[in-house]
């Protein structure tokens, strides 16, 4: 392990992986050792992994078992609100806390009883507290440890086992957003993507339960399948979104490219806030670019409806080609464009997300997108995992002959404004 260059983002991930492996199965003394490395290293491994070692490493007596119960629901409630892609992880090393609680404490009920009595009293604060996997665990008999052991690693193994499913859709051509009381909203709307959102945060007031749509959204990357979705994403994510976006348009060489016809690809588009921010970008800064097509790619329908009506909002000229599809069912003829184009490729909240296969994404992208190519890649920073899936995909073009970084930033919690986190490249490859 000494030997690692920690420098490089595949080695941090691995040993973050080892220690995310180590937490699963139990391995006390392999965790320790790894969560040294990653001490003395300064690897980011996220919350619910700091979670773990609250009840993995330092435990002196039983009663702190207990007396850390709230700072490790806090690291993984953070871990389902900013960093994970759902919330299944997090209840798994839950369920693991508790059943070390219950194995190591064993026989002496009382510490288990007062954590079932904490876990009780603070649902309302930890919302992942009311999953039926955690009510069920606690229901099980406590003198019986060896039993709630076996248990909660059987209920680990389902709840790990479950995938983020896709409806999978062919194509069906230029899909747009259409006589709707939004579309009168929009038409009278400036052209500017705080107009926009402030559109979506107005709706919301109109609406009750607020929180539980703001909970469906599954940190920003489930599918959304109601308007007030829409509007929750928009308003909670938005300015996020234009925040990490500019960085990276601030920094892109846009005026080598202005004389050649150019088309749009906005991967995993939600509502086409990466593909609106660049259009206004453009304007704003008096950048003038011969746009083709715009591509806009999403699995939501209604998403990819209002996605549509956002950009011929912005440029009712441009011609646009809708595909709704998850990444994993696209195929070359989804994204096959002319190869005498300039593509510029918006990735937006999208590489570090874990429900599809980034083999699949990079070779329908070698095929199908052959000529120039800029991509312009932004994420929140989460942690080495997830930084390790993003670099990845850049990685994967770097072999390419004519491959060259244009930009590359990151800012991890603090850092930055807002307390906001940012992971931006940007780079150019000819395919």
């Amino acid at each position: 392990m000494n030997a690692l260059d920690f420098t490089k983002s595949t080695n941090r991930a691995f040993i973050a992986i080892l220690f995310d492996y180590a937490e699963r199965v139990n391995a006390v003394a392999a965790a320790v050792q790894l969560y040294q490395i990653i001490q003395k290293h300064n690897l980011g491994v996220g919350s619910r992994l700091e979670a773990t070692m609250l009840y993995l490493y330092n435990v002196p007596n039983n009663q702190v078992y207990v007396d850390r119960f709230d700072e490790i629901c806090s690291k993984l409630q953070i871990a389902i609100d900013e960093e994970d892609d759902d919330d299944n992880r997090a209840i798994a090393t839950f369920l693991n806390y508790y059943s070390s609680v219950v194995y190591n404490t064993s026989p002496h009920l009382q510490f288990v009883q007062e954590l079932i009595y904490r876990v009780n009293a603070s649902a309302d604060t930890y919302s992942f507290l009311h999953k039926d996997e955690i009510t069920e665990t606690l229901s099980l008999d406590i003198t019986q440890a060896e039993m709630v052991y076996s248990s909660v690693q059987a209920t680990i193994d389902k709840l790990l086992g479950k995938q983020i499913k896709f409806t999978v859709i062919n194509d069906a051509g230029f899909l747009i957003e259409a006589n709707t009381n939004y579309v009168q909203l929009l038409a009278n709307c400036p052209k500017r993507f705080n107009a926009i959102r402030e559109i979506a945060v107005s709706q919301l007031q109109e609406i009750q339960n607020s929180d539980e749509i703001f909970r469906s959204l599954g940190r920003g990357v489930a599918i959304l399948e109601q308007e007030e979705q829409l509007f929750s994403y928009l308003k909670s994510y938005g300015l996020m979104h234009k925040a990490k976006l500019l960085s990276a348009f601030s920094n892109f060489p846009f005026n080598e490219i202005k004389d050649n016809n150019i088309e749009i690809y906005d991967w995993s588009c939600g509502q086409g806030l990466a593909s609106i921010v660049l259009l206004e970008y453009l304007e704003e800064k008096g950048v003038v670019l011969k746009i083709d097509r715009v591509t806009l790619i999403e699995p939501s329908e209604i998403a990819l409806k209002r996605a549509s009506l956002h950009v011929k909002h912005f440029d009712s000229e441009v011609r646009i080609r809708t595909v709704l599809k998850d990444m994993d069912s696209l195929n070359i003829a989804d994204v096959n464009g002319i190869d005498e184009r300039v593509k510029i490729h918006l990735f937006s909240n999208i590489l570090d997300v874990e429900a599809y296969s980034m083999r699949h994404l990079i070779e329908i992208m070698k095929q199908g997108v052959k000529g120039n190519n800029y991509m312009i890649c932004v994420s929140p920073y989460i942690g080495d995992i997830k930084t390790a899936r993003f670099d990845s995909f850049v990685n994967s073009f770097s072999a390419m002959p004519q491959f060259d970084i244009i930009f590359q930033d990151v800012a991890r919690r603090g850092e930055w404004t807002n307390n906001w986190t940012k992971l931006i490249k940007t780079f150019k490859v000819v395919l």
